[in-house]
């Protein structure tokens, strides 16, 4: 395959993480993929500003769990997906550290909404 297929592959069509070819396209299916951890961040952070907005929780969440919560890790994802080669474990690690955050998240919305 060529780069641009397996870009296109990751970012676009693969389902899950398992069976990309190495570090960068796990990266790019995080990063860019509908189905990767940065699109389930976006979507809870879009939930908590619609739920600040009804009232049903306060400004404060959008700094706790929102979109102002530390975009580190989401900065740390996209330079990865534009390295050429990627460190396996610094990306295990920010990888963990963003899905411990996308479900803080959503534990929290649960919580607010039940």
């Amino acid at each position: 395959m060529s780069h641009y297929n397996d870009y296109m592959y990751a970012s676009r069509e693969a389902t899950s993480a398992k069976g990309l070819a190495n570090n960068k396209q796990i990266a790019q299916f995080h990063y860019f993929n509908p189905n990767g951890l940065e699109s389930r961040r976006i979507k809870n952070n879009d939930r908590v500003s619609e739920l600040i907005k009804e009232g049903v929780v306060q400004s404060g969440w959008g700094w706790a769990y929102g979109w102002n919560a530390s975009t580190y890790y989401t900065d740390c994802l996209r330079d990865f997906a534009m390295m050429k080669r990627v460190n396996g474990r610094r990306l295990r690690v920010i990888l963990e550290l963003l899905q411990a955050q996308v479900e803080i998240q959503e534990q929290k919305i649960a919580e607010a909404i039940a």
